[in-house]
Parts: structure tokens; C-alpha cells; sequence
């Protein structure tokens, strides 16, 4: 009896909402949404929801005829579960079509809720809710069909989501990675070298992207600030030490003079920097990004530098900290550049300008890597 009900009812939905006219339409005005409700037999009934009438055009895309008979089965399947211990507890079952036949302009989800009455006396009344999501310009859309007349067409069942694949995108990346020095050839800092784990570079990055073009664009255009913070481990036994001795000051890297086994020897550096980059982002079938990589530049000041040496000295851990702009650039510059898949993402950093100043310091231009985050 109940499965006759349930399929009178979705056949009197594909010959009722078919033919329908504008006058046939009861139009009511949602909290956020236009509801256009169509009214079926039994009290039944089917509402669009939808942000204005260009939403509710796109709709003509979808046969109705072929949903119905995509609903027909879909219930056939729900109702399987009654034969499953479900202690008279609501239901509800969801399918996929979108994912099993794709390219077909299936819908992205099917979601058939069946509500058992329990002050009804007969066993056999149920409430039978359907949602079916489409997926059209970026934002999901919601079909319901109800068999109880007063049904909440403003539930929060119903939402109309942004798709990730809009216009304009903000979020937050931190990078973690490493230091390197590049053209230190013939300088103490060729000779010294870094420790690799010591010498760490992190990154929190505020970014505002917006794409550039259509809907389906994968061109976006990315900008924001980055706050940045490298370290320097020297290994060998090196220390930086600022020498006046010829009448200016300049930073020199050395053994150091006290001849102490250093535990930890490094320079660290924090900036604040600016990038504006090129991103290439390609979506999968879904809307989601797949892969994407980006090419640009950013523009920086520093902020702050200092020393660190550790050391033990009989027997007590000794750590000596110096503040101090160590003859460093100020303003830096350079490359970047990033490339990613699904969720794992990969960036370098490339200074085009040395790390210290001009004759004041050991050449040396610094390249950064490492994942993002």
C-alpha cells in the first residue's frame, strides 16, 4: 500500500509539474531564497528553491521525466532498508548519480528521508522527503518533494553553497621549509656551510586571490602579505661576527676566536614581504582544484636580526644572544614560485638581491623550499 502511495505520488509529480504553467506556480518569498512551489495531489509537494529566475531558467536543462524515473528506483532501493532493523527510527538513504554516470548531467546527490509518524496508529502512514541536488554555474541547487503539506520549504535541509571555483578567494597558507645559500663560491660561507635541519625558514601567509575571466577560468591572480622568518645554522664551528678594524663595520664569518665546541651557531632574520603571483588552477569534473602551479615575485623589508651561539662551558650550558642589523639588506626582492596537486602543494623562494650588504658581508643570495601548508 505504502508503495503504491509512494509512486502515485511521484507519478502525479512528473504529470503535474510538466505541463505547469507561470500562473500554476505559488510563488512565496523565503528568508533568503525564492521557493516556487508546485503543488501535487494527496498534499504533496515539489518546491524549486532558487536566488532568482536566471536559477530557476537553468532548470529546463534537467528532464524531469527522466528524475522521476531515477526517483522511481532510487525509492525502491530506500525502501529496502525497512526490511533492516531500524526499530522504527527516520531514515534517510542517499545516492550519487553524478559519480556513476558522469558527463550525463546527473544530479550531485539524491536524498530520500522517510519519517516515520509515530502518533499515528496506522504503521503504514509515513512522511517521505527527497532532495535532489544539481550542481549549475558554481552553486548547488535543491529540488524537494514532499509528501506532508506542510513541509518547512526553509529548513536548514536547504542551502544554496558556494562553490569553491567563485571569483574571489581568501585564506591563509603557512610554509615550512628550508634554507640554502647560492654563489658563495671562494667565501667563508662556501667553506662553513649550513646544517640543513637547523637552517629552517616559516612563512604565515595571508592571501586574497581573484580570478581572472569566465566561470571555468583557471587563471587567478594572487596577492596579500607574508611574514617571514629564516634561520642560518653555520656549521664547523663558524660564529658571525661584526669587525671595524678596517674604519667601517663589516660582518665576517669565522672560526670562532675562543675556540669553543659549538653546539648551535646561527643567524636569524624575520621580514615582512609582499608577493603578487600567477596561478594556473585547474579543477577536476567536480569543481574542486586538482593541479595547479603559480609563477611571480614578491618585495620585502626586514624587520629584525640577531646571533645565537650555544655552547657548554665547564659543565653549564651557556647561550649568547645578539641583536644587531649585521650590515643585512633591508629591502629584498625576488622569485617565487609554487605547484600543486589535490591537497599537497610545494613553493620556492629565490632572492635576487644578496643577503648582505654590498662589500659589507660574505656574497651570498638565499633560496628557500619546502611544503605548503
Amino acid at each position: 500500500m505504502k508503495r503504491l502511495f509512494l509512486l502515485a505520488a511521484l507519478g502525479l509529480a512528473t504529470t503535474t509539474a510538466l505541463p505547469v504553467s507561470a500562473a500554476d506556480f505559488g510563488s512565496t518569498k523565503a528568508s533568503k531564497d525564492d521557493t516556487v512551489l508546485v503543488k501535487l495531489a494527496n498534499g504533496a509537494k515539489m518546491s524549486l528553491i532558487v536566488k532568482n529566475t536566471e536559477q530557476l531558467k537553468s532548470f529546463q536543462n534537467y528532464s524531469l521525466d527522466s528524475l522521476m524515473i531515477m526517483l522511481n528506483k532510487y525509492i525502491a532501493e530506500a525502501e529496502k532498508m525497512e526490511k533492516k532493523d531500524v526499530n522504527g527510527e527516520d531514515y534517510t538513504v542517499s545516492f550519487r548519480p553524478a559519480e556513476k554516470e558522469k558527463g550525463k548531467g546527473r544530479p550531485e546527490k539524491v536524498s530520500i528521508t522517510i519519517k516515520n509518524d509515530e502518533k499515528s496508529q496506522n504503521v503504514e502512514k509515513k512522511d517521505v522527503f527527497i532532495n535532489v541536488d544539481y550542481d549549475d554555474e558554481g552553486d548547488t541547487k535543491t529540488v524537494k518533494i514532499g509528501s506532508d503539506p506542510n513541509m518547512n520549504c526553509n529548513s536548514d535541509s536547504t542551502k544554496t553553497k558556494k562553490n569553491a571555483n567563485r571569483r574571489h578567494q581568501s585564506g591563509m597558507n603557512f610554509d615550512l621549509g628550508f634554507n640554502t645559500f647560492l654563489n658563495t663560491e671562494g667565501t667563508a660561507l662556501d667553506e662553513a656551510g649550513l646544517r640543513t635541519w637547523g637552517s629552517r625558514y616559516v612563512s604565515i601567509n595571508p592571501y586574497y586571490q581573484v580570478r581572472i575571466g569566465g566561470v571555468k577560468s583557471p587563471l587567478h591572480l594572487r596577492t596579500g602579505v607574508d611574514f617571514s622568518f629564516n634561520n642560518y645554522m653555520f656549521d664547523k664551528n663558524y660564529v658571525l661576527l661584526e669587525d671595524e678594524t678596517s674604519g667601517r663595520s663589516e660582518t665576517v664569518l669565522v672560526k670562532d676566536p675562543q675556540n669553543r665546541n659549538l653546539e648551535k651557531s646561527k643567524l636569524a632574520t624575520s621580514s615582512a614581504n609582499i608577493p603578487l603571483m600567477i596561478i594556473m588552477d585547474f579543477d577536476d569534473k567536480k569543481g574542486k582544484s586538482a593541479f595547479r602551479f603559480g609563477v611571480g615575485g614578491f618585495v620585502g623589508y626586514r624587520l629584525g636580526s640577531h646571533t645565537k651561539i650555544k655552547y657548554n662551558l665547564e659543565g653549564d650550558d651557556k647561550k649568547d644572544k645578539d641583536q644587531g642589523n649585521f650590515n643585512l639588506e633591508d629591502l629584498q626582492y625576488g622569485l617565487k614560485a609554487t605547484i600543486g596537486y589535490r591537497g599537497f602543494d610545494l613553493f620556492a623562494n629565490y632572492n635576487l638581491n644578496e643577503l648582505f650588504k654590498d662589500g659589507r658581508g660574505p656574497n651570498a643570495n638565499v633560496m628557500s623550499f619546502g611544503i605548503t601548508i
